[in-house]
């Protein structure tokens, strides 16, 4: 799945759907308008649903989620790496079966071995399902 981001932050009727999950003035993204992005997993977040997405300009990697509002879906196909699960918190939530460890997203960051070997496959492999080419991450 492949998202083109529309607005870097929500309208004002969208903040209002994104209740408490927004604070306007204080939280941004970390998005581009016209810039694409591989979805690497779906959950939900209150009544929205939020995609998992990777800073291009860290590396190998760093995964943080947005409101799919924010975005235009332009590849709609789903991951063949992705398994539904309800988590303990009962948000519905799409994804590799690794990203449902404890953490994931920090342990990425903090740079943990097995978490980072784990993301640059699971990239890797999701990047050439999805046909990704960093040169495609943005219009012309």
């Amino acid at each position: 799945m492949i998202v083109k981001c529309i607005s870097a932050l929500p309208s004002k009727e969208q903040a209002k759907r994104l209740g408490q999950n927004f604070r306007p003035g204080k939280q941004q993204f970390g998005i581009k308008p016209d810039e694409r992005y591989v979805v690497f997993g779906l959950h939900t977040l209150g009544s929205e649903i939020w995609v998992d997405i990777m800073d291009p300009d860290l590396e190998p990697g760093y995964l943080f989620e947005a409101p799919l509002m924010l975005f235009e879906i332009v590849d709609p196909r789903v991951s063949k790496f992705w398994e539904m699960r309800i988590t303990a918190k009962g948000q519905f939530k799409i994804a590799a079966p690794s990203m449902f460890t404890d953490y994931y997203f920090d342990r990425l960051f903090e740079s943990v071995p097995e978490v980072v070997q784990d993301f640059i496959q699971l990239r890797a492999r999701m990047e050439a399902e999805a046909g990704w080419s960093p040169i495609q991450n943005t219009e012309t």
